[in-house]
């Protein structure tokens, strides 16, 4: 039995309304954690410092199930729903959470040196039809790519992402 009935979920935003659906959580009193990083945005001639979340539209969220105030979720400015199973939410891995914030400041904001890559370290891919699969890093490539080296069932395959869509395993 758990010492607290506290455990995390996921809950997924509108469209680019993350920081919308933060704040909102955050004034009904959730604990709320949303990992991020910072990137550049041009427009036009100017340039901008902006937010990418590490999972685009999707909120961590801290709360008792067996409360019913996790209803009022749903009806919240800028969620679209909270991640369930039936008719209750699905509670993720105890430590998955809490080992991202081992590696974010208290606003969720990514330790830089998350996105530093080297040769042979071992990486997962987070985005695209690789998602999830595990690779090596073989290069660099500029400052914002990388080639990886990916155990394929029979063969081994070279593909080149960006920096964001991998996090080191």
């Amino acid at each position: 039995m758990k010492k607290n009935n506290f455990s995390w979920y996921v809950v997924m935003s509108k469209p680019n309304q993350e920081s919308r659906a933060i704040k909102n959580l955050q004034n009904q009193n959730f604990d709320v954690f949303c990992p991020y990083f910072e990137k550049e945005y041009d427009s036009g001639n100017l340039t901008k410092i902006i937010k990418g979340y590490l999972f685009p539209s999707y909120i961590f969220v801290k709360l008792n199930i067996k409360s019913l105030n996790w209803l009022t979720i749903k009806n919240t400015f800028g969620v679209k729903k909270i991640l369930s199973l039936g008719n209750f939410p699905s509670e993720i891995e105890k430590n998955f959470v809490e080992n991202l914030k081992l590696i974010s400041n208290d606003n969720g904001l990514l330790n830089e040196s998350l996105f530093s890559f080297k040769p042979n370290q071992k990486v997962i891919i987070t985005k695209g039809p690789f998602r999830k699969i595990l690779g090596e890093v073989i290069s660099l490539v500029g400052d914002k790519r990388i080639k990886i080296l990916l155990d394929c069932v029979n063969d081994y395959k070279k593909i080149i992402l960006e920096k964001t869509d991998i996090l080191p395993n």
